[in-house]
């Protein structure tokens, strides 16, 4: 069993945005994918469609908004480690701007790793709203515990994280962990660290937009990788190979065919 896991609550879950995620899911539905939304504060027309689609909901009674988006790691960290013997592979997404263009789990590279990670299209130091972010976690460090010069790091983001079950129940645990602290930053922030302090351990693979893996919308106007085809999908500018997932799709122009396509 392959496992997407996912948070929706609230007035998101009525966005077409998110409706188009349910549907590309449904794009792609197979028998052994399974689609886990952690939901709350949904409307009754969302839990339907979610329903619909073929969504297992858990709704953990708590509030998911926290800011920095931290709390939903240990939902997740609980629910991997209740089946962390199952066979197969979880992946992280973001629903509210996220299109399943192709299976995420046939993807190769996936199958060779513990931890598969997806980054942006920019280094930090490229980027103000990142910069901002990793220097508040840097700040919250203590001096000797990893920290390092950040600035040359790529930009990992925070959604989309892909493994084995129970390295996947391992890693959201530590996600967690490191968000426990007070303060401000995100868990893109962290997962940013996290991702480069392991970055040279074997299992541990940070995927760029070189690969057919996810394509990070907000850069597609100046990204040298990516392109938009005809039907509004994402794909390798080099081999016209769709990405597995396009996120932020309804920041660029490709907002109204992939509706039209999706809603």
């Amino acid at each position: 069993m392959n496992v997407i896991l996912t948070v929706a609550y609230g007035k998101v879950c009525d966005y077409p945005s998110y409706r188009a995620f349910l549907n590309s899911f449904q794009a792609i539905r197979r028998e052994g994918l399974k689609l886990v939304i952690f939901g709350a504060n949904m409307s009754r027309s969302a839990r339907r469609a979610t329903e619909a689609a073929g969504a297992e909901i858990h709704d953990p009674k708590t509030r998911l908004s926290d800011p920095g988006n931290k709390q939903r790691h240990w939902h997740f960290a609980e629910y991997l480690c209740r089946i962390r013997d199952e066979p197969g592979f979880v992946l992280t997404v973001d629903s509210r701007d996220t299109i399943l263009q192709r299976d995420p789990f046939d993807y190769p590279t996936l199958h060779g790793v513990r931890i598969l990670l997806s980054a942006e299209s920019r280094l930090v130091k490229d980027d103000p709203w990142n910069l901002q972010d990793q220097s508040v976690l840097h700040r919250a460090l203590r001096p000797g515990c990893r920290r390092e010069s950040f600035h040359h790091w790529p930009v990992i983001n925070g959604g989309f994280v892909a493994g084995k079950v129970a390295a996947m129940a391992d890693f959201q645990l530590t996600r967690f962990a490191i968000d426990a602290r007070d303060g401000e930053g995100t868990d893109q922030g962290s997962l940013t660290a996290l991702a480069n302090w392991t970055r040279n351990w074997p299992g541990y693979r940070i995927v760029g937009d070189d690969e057919p893996w996810v394509f990070h919308g907000n850069w597609l106007k100046s990204s040298t990788q990516a392109v938009a085809n005809a039907d509004g999908f994402a794909v390798l500018r080099s081999t016209g190979e769709p990405y597995r997932m396009f996120h932020q799709w309804d920041r660029t122009d490709c907002c109204e065919p992939l509706l039209k396509k999706f809603g």
